[in-house]
């Protein structure tokens, strides 16, 4: 029996599964599955996902061009349906609902080094085949849509580095002052100085970097899918396959293969095995340059997960029970001296 998280139940409960939607996209639907936040459908016209959306039409289209962008050279990107009136999206109800063809895989197992390889060769294919995007896309920002700063977030990391700086103090004032102070509260008081330090040596190396340069440089610069997590990538006859693209951006490779190295070794004690792994598959088919490893280092070793976990808490982004915040935060924690070796010995290896 499928599993659904509470958020996934609240969320399905808005979508509108009535007749006359599915025949805006000219489907006869047989047969409904939920899976996580969407429907997989039976229709007359094979499997189907049907999403609603909860971000903007303009951010839609920037998606769906992107993704035409890239089916030039690689064969396995998503495909977004085109509903009947031509557009791909109904307005339903006060909803924005897509339709999706269904890939049939299975998830990536970040444990399983022969998935990551897969998965690691597979996204160079897919950055190989967008490789000039940007030009592509902003040619039609005055004709289709208008940008938004999820979109192109080239040339913004040290400004981001420097909001979640400030983010952080900002939290540990507002921690201290409360009179009460639960066990999530303690344990981010007791760390949050190491990581405040953590975010401000990754700016002065920020600085000290070619990052400027390297954002000039169009073969650096592609589409990054922003949220490679394991069930966004299922191997299919050897293959990786990139769903879900709703926090795709333009931006540096590099972002993307620093994404996917830390999610995939953040809960194997930060394996060395499992990075070389990453990096030996995607350099098979891009090389990276002397630069992009330096930037590569300074995007793992800001602390991403410790800052999206006290956010996340703090700021009610998602809503978990406080046990599954705390247990996150505390598995997140452990590994602080895993990582801390982990990055000492890229230092030493790659720079």
């Amino acid at each position: 029996m499928l599993k659904l998280k509470y958020g996934d139940k609240k969320y399905l409960c808005e979508y509108d599964l009535n007749i006359e939607l599915f025949n805006k996209f000219s489907i006869e639907v047989e047969d409904l599955v939920p899976v996580r936040s969407v429907f997989i459908l039976e229709t007359s016209k094979g499997k189907k996902i049907l999403k609603k959306i909860d971000y903007s039409i303009d951010r839609l289209n920037f998606i769906s061009q992107s993704l035409d962008f890239i089916k030039n050279t690689f064969h396995r990107a998503l495909t977004i349906d085109i509903a009947g009136d031509g557009n791909r999206y109904v307005l339903w109800d006060g909803g924005v609902y897509t339709l999706l063809d269904l890939i049939e895989g299975r998830e990536c197992a970040f444990s399983n080094i022969v998935d990551l390889s897969i998965s690691a060769r597979d996204l160079a294919v897919m950055h190989k085949s967008s490789i000039g995007i940007i030009k592509n896309i902003n040619g039609k920002v005055n004709t289709s849509y208008s940008l938004d700063q999820k979109d192109i977030t080239l040339g913004n990391m040290e400004g981001y580095f420097k909001y979640s700086l400030s983010d952080m103090k900002k939290l540990k004032e507002q921690v201290i002052s409360y009179r009460h102070k639960n066990e999530f509260d303690k344990l981010f008081l007791n760390e949050v100085d190491y990581y405040i330090d953590e975010v401000k040596e990754c700016v002065e190396l920020l600085r000290n970097s070619k990052y400027n340069d390297i954002c000039k440089e169009e073969d650096k610069v592609v589409l990054c899918h922003g949220d490679l997590a394991h069930h966004n990538i299922l191997i299919k006859d050897e293959e990786a396959y990139f769903i879900d693209f709703d926090y795709c951006s333009i931006d540096l490779r590099v972002k993307d293969i620093a994404q996917l190295i830390t999610k995939a070794i953040k809960n194997f004690a930060y394996d060395v095995d499992k990075f070389n792994t990453i990096i030996d598959a995607y350099t098979s088919v891009l090389n990276l340059s002397n630069e992009e490893y330096n930037l590569l280092y300074i995007l793992l070793k800001f602390p991403s997960d410790f800052y999206t976990s006290v956010s996340d808490y703090y700021y009610k982004n998602k809503d978990w029970d406080e046990d599954v915040f705390l247990a996150r935060f505390i598995n997140k924690l452990e590994f602080r001296d895993d990582r801390e070796e982990f990055l000492k010995e890229f230092n030493n290896e790659k720079l």
